[in-house]
Parts: C-alpha cells; structure tokens; sequence
C-alpha cells in the first residue's frame, strides 16, 4: 500500500475518531435535555405534596442517570433521616429510616 493512501486511511480514522467522540457528547446532552424535560413535565403537572413531588423527582433522576439510589436525608444529631429516597432495584421499603453517623461526620 502506498504511503499516500495510508496517509489517507489514518486522516479518515481519526475523523470517524472525532465524529464518534463528538456523537457521544450530543447524546449524553440530548439525554439531560430528556431529563429536565420530565422533570419539567412532573413539577408542571403536580398536584400532591411536596414529598410525592421530591419522590417522582428522584425516580426520573435516578432512571436517567442510571443510579440505583438516591436519597433525600436531614442530619438529626448523630444520624440521617430518610425524608424521601428512590431505590430502583426493589420495591420493598426500608425498614431502617435511617443512617447512623461517625461522630467526625
């Protein structure tokens, strides 16, 4: 193979490098678009209270983002109270309501 059409391939290899790159980056904005859209839709449409609301805000977070917890907490003393948490990986409750501290917390 000449040098010229090496010289070819490699320039072609690093543009589809580059188009993948910059394809990832459009969809992960696109993902965060679709998640502040629901989140939007939700704060809009919401007619309980604000827990609920917290609730169905944690569960789209959590379902977009791929994260199996998250959890909204007080400090009291020496622990955290779970207020509101979305746990995607069972629907069973938490039987502890909530996390005991290290003192240095």
């Amino acid at each position: 193979m000449s040098a010229g059409r090496q010289e070819g391939i490699e320039g072609l290899e690093a543009k589809v490098q580059a188009l993948s790159a910059k394809n990832m980056q459009l969809s992960e904005t696109c993902e965060n678009y679709l998640l502040l859209a629901a989140i939007s839709e939700l704060v809009n449409t919401h007619q309980g209270n604000l827990a609920d609301l917290l609730g169905g805000v944690m569960e789209r977070i959590c379902l977009f983002q791929d994260i199996p917890f998250c959890a909204y907490c007080v400090k009291a003393g020496d622990r955290l109270l779970f207020k509101e948490y979305y746990f995607s990986l069972s629907n069973a409750s938490l039987s502890a309501r909530q996390i005991n501290l290290p003192s240095d917390f």
